[in-house]
């Protein structure tokens, strides 16, 4: 690994019949690169990502995959309950335009159930292909204010004593006329999640509790698929 570290190492220093490295770069040499840090060292959600979905009973309206790590937010602790959140733009002419601006005003309306609309999540881990599908409510905004309480969802206790929901998500979805150096007419999409823990509470501790329960519900959940 030495010629890995210092190029051409090998040809430039003994080349020449006698010739040698200096004894502080063979000192160098013979130390044991540190190792490097894991993926969960590094980043929580590093290995996972979050395929989403909005549907109208059978009719997808709009489809997008959130990175474990390239869409968290960097917000100040305690500031946002969303933890990941992706932004695209939508040109004019593409027909999920209409689509996503409808199931906006519906979230906005408060008539999300009344028109059918509905969520679907699955968490995917890249390395093993295990799979996990949360519960999930829709919401309007990307954002999530930490000092509201989550919206009603599946994760809600019932009178019949069902099993209790280890992590839930909601899905805030909003839009906007896009910036000024796009078309005119694009639309900026905005894609929130925001997780909720068993008591249908927020669920606290960031990235590093969302990747815990993954690990937990892919092992021993009947929500792994």
């Amino acid at each position: 690994w030495g010629g890995a570290r210092w190029p051409g190492l090998g040809e430039s220093a003994l080349a020449k019949p006698g010739a040698h490295c200096s004894a502080a770069l063979l000192r160098e040499c013979l130390r044991w690169p540190p190792p490097a840090p894991s993926a969960a060292q590094e980043a929580p959600l590093a290995a996972w990502a979050f395929v989403v979905e909005v549907r109208r009973e059978a009719r997808s309206l709009w489809r997008a995959t959130l990175a474990g790590e390239e869409n968290l937010i960097k917000a100040a602790p305690g500031s946002c309950a969303t933890l990941l959140e992706r932004v695209d733009t939508v040109l004019p002419g593409d027909l999920r335009r209409l689509a996503v601006a409808g199931v906006v005003a519906a979230l906005n309306d408060g008539k999300a159930e009344e028109t059918c609309h509905a969520g679907l999540i699955v968490a995917i881990h890249g390395p093993s292909g295990r799979r996990v599908r949360l519960p999930v409510a829709l919401a309007p905004n990307s954002r999530r204010d930490p000092a509201q309480a989550p919206p009603a969802g599946a994760w809600a206790p019932t009178s019949a004593g069902g099993p209790a929901v280890l992590m839930g998500a909601v899905l805030g979805l909003g839009c906007r006329p896009a910036r000024s150096s796009y078309p005119q007419g694009s639309l900026e999409v905005q894609l929130g999640l925001a997780f909720v823990g068993p008591g249908g509470q927020w669920l606290q501790g960031g990235a590093l509790a969302v990747a815990a329960m993954l690990e937990a519900l892919a092992a021993w959940s009947p929500n792994a698929v």
